[in-house]
């Protein structure tokens, strides 16, 4: 097939359409060139090759993988990590998927002979996965070569197109072929052998496997080597390698580049690790390994352009000076495919110098560099196999700093080169780190700059499920749907990073590029959450590098017994949260007098003083009532609200659905194939085809909702499907359709959501003692038809048993309410004046003792300070329903408890009592609950004597968080303070 035009003002053209797995382009670092005669000018291309973003499960090549399981003695505490892995593996493969499972220590077993995974296969393979204990030496020989016999014995009509040996271990080989360069002619002797494409992954454990031995058997294999450092890593290591042969998109690439040598050289050979044949007229063919979804290979060629004579026929029209071509079978459609691209560059005599295309020079650039940064992990990799880890440190520094000069430092991919860099610096601190962690690491980075490949293709978690602790800290953690657990917090930031990314995508394609520190940052919050969920989202926010130019995460912990390290404040001024019902009040406000007038529950109104936001989220009922005078707002209610958000919507549909296709938590249709693209369904079902319906609800002549059902769910259910409805009335099921009657909608759907949405803003209306006739409902559940009816009649009810009025408003776009009002607010956060406070906060607190104050039991001698103190007061600052003002702080003199301590730690308590004294009471019980600490930073440089060093706290319980300051009275100074609400559970 032909090449097509890609970006012709650039000299690049690709090749490759919609229906191929792949596409080719060809970039030139220059637009325009100039003629001078006798001159030679240096032009660089990049070759770019991009597989498809995404895999369509149902066209996915089926395969063949053979787990080779090292299972010598020294294997004892990893093999339950290795095991769930396996589990996890089989799992994600398709009835068309086959497995084998081979285990070795000095004597060699397959335990589970090549098998296709339909359910009789998965049974035998979680058997054989059960089986597998610790015994014996290391075998590795062994264990491979009865993997690729397997292979070898498949004979051609029942291989799949992608054959795999994934071979784990955490040890030299001690029995059979021991040697590095035997075995990895064996393994390259069977697999020519075997005759088909088929791959080698070899995984190595900690600091005793032979990695040398590994990496030679994954180049032997035509595979990856994967080092795998801790035993929380296993899993990752397991399902990054699953990920990848799961997602393949093209095999047996070859790629061949020409250049044009009328008008220029080629200066040196391409710059890639990929196997190079050179051949005649300048002609080069590179073969290519397999390339994975969402892939893209990236090679540099360096041309340069002959005395300008030769490009006097050129003149003002563009020059070939390179033409490529790529041949690949492509997996996902197949069949084989050929695709070409071209590289050319307008000849021009108006001008002097070569026209630099920005974005194509940084591109070029970039993939200059990262082949640099390979050559030089590599070099320092060898010096160091050598003993000379000074040397090698050297040279690794000396490529920093030029990468710190170079036109591409600061990029995103840079900074990673650099924290690569650093990494491998790491791994030098002496030579048995080296040996140990160092060079299997280098060795990974080296081959992964080299060749491009991408370790993160792994199946990810597309659904969380809570704890259920009820308590929030910073180590909370979370479930996907296949088992993995993270750390909550580290979960939203990504998910926060993922939304920075593409605001600052969108923002670098400008005329001004922008950088995240240009901005104000705001989160909107539910005003009924406490202070730790709102430290939770702020914490994220730093971890995602919301605030700061570099250090954002890019991996997940490993869920341990060890707690989170508290993240660095930095930048904290640029961050806000917003609370929700607030935002949505200045919106409404806004707007007010701009309602739809097609819409009769959008009415004009003249704009009220006195109103009442019910925010209707997916998650939760969020209700607060505000006073405006002068243009100034009060928060007058203590937020109220509950958990009534539209997602129990969701959830009363299912409970139906899975009813009546008999299959609880839809488990049987999740367990029948690929788990992550039937939840993939489940998840269309529900946020896709029933939400739509759910929020149109309640139209005119609405009769019934209609839910189109996946063709997969309905293969699978068709038959209870058809059975269960027979038990229902008023739900109909025909060509893949669910219909659900007007009265079931009501009844069994809406019903106990809107009856705990409507309880609760009766009760929240009869606490407020304001003559309020306002009420704005806002989000994106409040913004449904039916909601606004049930909500309005209620309240309507409730006004005329006492011969009012009043007016239930729906905004413009009620589901953006929060989200526009929240800007609204940030640039002008004084228009809130005060707010009610929602419990008593206080600090728990010694004093000395007074008889007529204190009770006896809580009275202790003090040796230090050789006093009676009391133990255990509880200081307030704030008492619940007390009306915050903005202009108003409370400030607290306190002192370290001891001498030498350098760092004060004041313990935040709250209560929705009244009139507590005492943190705890004579029994030893709580009496309020530890939200949280003032962590207080107090040097002690000249010893000063513990009575002399009070610090001023600070406190402000006014805005949407809590804050603290503290100023220490020794320098006059502010120091630093954080209040953190996500280690209570900790102290």
């Amino acid at each position: 097939m032909g090449g097509g035009d890609g970006k012709k003002e650039s000299g690049a053209t690709g090749g490759g359409s919609e229906r191929d797995s792949l596409s080719l382009s060809l970039i030139s670092q220059y637009n325009e060139i100039p003629l001078e005669r006798g001159r030679e000018i240096d032009l660089s291309f990049l070759v770019r090759i991009k597989a498809v973003a995404e895999m369509n499960e149902d066209r996915r090549a089926p395969v063949t993988l053979i787990a080779t399981i090292d299972r010598s003695a020294s294997m004892k505490d990893k093999l339950p990590l290795v095991k769930d892995s396996l589990k996890f593996m089989v799992q994600q493969l398709r009835d068309e998927d086959k497995l084998a499972i081979v285990t070795f220590d000095h004597e060699v077993d397959k335990l589970l002979p090549i098998t296709s995974m339909t359910s009789s296969g998965k049974v035998l393979a979680k058997k054989a996965i059960e089986s597998i204990r610790e015994r014996g030496h290391t075998n590795l020989s062994g264990g491979l070569l009865a993997a690729l016999q397997l292979l070898y014995d498949v004979p051609l009509s029942e291989s799949t197109l992608v054959e795999s040996i994934v071979l784990f271990t955490d040890g030299k080989a001690n029995f059979g072929i021991k040697d590095r360069e035997p075995l990895a002619k064996a393994t390259k002797s069977m697999v020519n052998e075997i005759g088909r494409q088929v791959c080698v992954f070899t995984l190595g454990y900690g600091s005793d496997h032979d990695s040398d031995t590994l990496h030679a058997i994954s180049d032997a294999g035509n595979g990856l080597f994967y080092f795998v450092e801790n035993k929380d890593s296993i899993p990752d290591s397991f399902c990054d390698c699953l990920g990848g042969l799961l997602s393949i998109a093209a095999q047996n690439l070859v790629l061949t580049l020409t250049v044009n040598d009328e008008l220029c050289r080629m200066v040196k050979p391409p710059l890639t690790s990929y196997v190079t044949e050179s051949c005649p007229k300048q002609t080069y063919k590179i073969t290519i390994p397999d390339i994975y979804c969402e892939e893209e290979k990236c090679i540099p060629i360096h041309t340069r352009l002959l005395a300008a004579s030769s490009t006097a026929g050129c003149i003002e029209s563009k020059a070939q000076i390179l033409s490529c071509s790529l041949t690949y079978f492509d997996i996902l459609r197949c069949s084989p495919k050929t695709t070409t691209a071209t590289g050319a560059v307008l000849v021009s005599k108006e001008i002097s110098d070569p026209v630099i295309v920005k974005e194509y020079q940084e591109d070029i650039e970039l993939h200059l560099t990262r082949y640099d940064v390979a050559e030089a992990i590599s070099s320092a990799t060898k010096l160091a196999d050598e003993g000379q880890l000074e040397s090698a440190r050297a040279a690794l520094h000396r490529y920093k700093a030029c990468i710190k000069k170079s036109v591409v430092f600061g990029l995103p991919l840079a900074k990673y080169f650099e924290e690569t860099i650093d990494e491998s610096l790491k791994g030098l601190a002496s030579q048995s780190h080296y040996s140990g962690h160092g060079k299997p690491s280098m060795m990974n980075y080296s081959l992964s700059h080299y060749q491009q490949q991408s370790h993160g293709a792994g199946a990810g978690a597309s659904s969380i499920l809570s704890d259920g602790s009820g308590v929030i800290d910073r180590d909370t953690v979370v479930e996907s749907f296949f088992g993995e657990k993270f750390y909550l917090i580290e979960f939203i930031a990504f998910i926060l990073q993922h939304l920075k990314n593409l605001l600052m995508d969108h923002f670098s394609r400008t005329t001004w590029p922008l950088k995240t520190t240009d901005f104000d940052w705001v989160i909107t919050v539910p005003a009924i959450w406490d202070a730790p969920g709102k430290r939770m989202m702020r914490e994220a926010a730093y971890l995602a590098g919301l605030l700061t130019e570099y250090g954002s995460i890019n991996k997940f912990t490993p869920v341990s017994y060890r707690s989170l390290p508290l993240p660095n404040e930095v930048n904290p001024d640029k961050l806000s949260l917003a609370l929700e019902p607030e935002s949505a009040a200045l919106y409404s406000q806004e707007t007010v007098g701009d309602q739809i007038e097609s819409d009769p529950a959008t009415s004009i109104i003249p704009r009220p003083s006195d109103y009442m936001v019910i925010d209707a989220g997916g998650g939760t009922i969020d209700i607060t009532a505000h006073i405006e005078a002068d243009g100034s707002i009060v928060v007058e209610n203590i937020p109220t609200g509950n958990a009534w958000g539209g997602t129990q919507i969701n959830e009363a549909f299912s409970k139906i659905l899975e009813g009546i296709a008999n299959d609880p938590g839809f488990e049987k249709f999740l367990a029948s194939g690929d788990r992550s693209q039937n939840m993939a369904d489940i998840i269309k079902i529900f946020y896709t085809e029933f939400e739509s319906e759910k929020l149109l609800f309640g139209k005119e002549q609405t009769e019934e909702i209609r839910i189109s059902l996946p063709s997969r769910f309905v293969r699978f259910h068709d038959k209870n499907l058809q059975a269960g409805i027979k038990k229902r009335s008023g739900i109909d099921y025909e060509d893949d359709m669910l219909y659900i009657s007007k009265e079931v909608v009501e009844s069994e759907l809406f019903g106990p959501a809107l009856n705990g949405i409507i309880e609760c803003t009766l009760q929240a209306i009869k606490s407020n003692d304001n003559d309020l006739s306002t009420f704005y409902l806002v989000g994106g559940f409040g913004g449904c038809k039916y909601v606004h009816k049930k909500v309005k009649a209620a309240i309507d009810k409730s006004f005329h048993g006492q011969g009012r009025s009043c007016n239930v408003i729906v905004p413009p776009t009620p589901q953006l309410a929060v989200a526009t009002g929240a800007a609204i607010w940030r640039k002008n956060p004084e228009k809130i004046k005060a707010r009610r406070s929602d419990a008593t906060y206080g600090i728990g607190a010694t004093q000395s003792f007074e008889d007529d104050k204190h009770d006896e039991y809580y009275k202790f001698y003090n040796e230090e300070q050789e006093k009676y103190k009391c133990d255990s007061i509880f200081s307030v600052f704030l008492e619940k329903g007390e009306l915050a003002k903005s202009d108003e702080v409370i400030t607290a003199s306190s002192r370290p408890s001891r001498q030498r301590n350098t760092t004060m730690k004041l313990q935040i308590y709250s209560t929705p009592d009244l009139g507590i004294q005492y943190i705890k009471d004579k029994n030893g019980k709580s009496t309020v609950t530890k939200i949280g600490q003032i962590v207080i930073d107090i040097p002690n440089p000249d010893n000063l004597p513990r009575e002399k060093r009070l610090v001023d706290v600070t406190m402000d319980f006014s805005g949407t968080e809590i804050q603290a300051k503290a100023k220490y009275r020794v320098t006059g100074e502010e120091v630093k303070t954080v209040c953190d609400f996500l280690s209570a559970q900790q102290t």
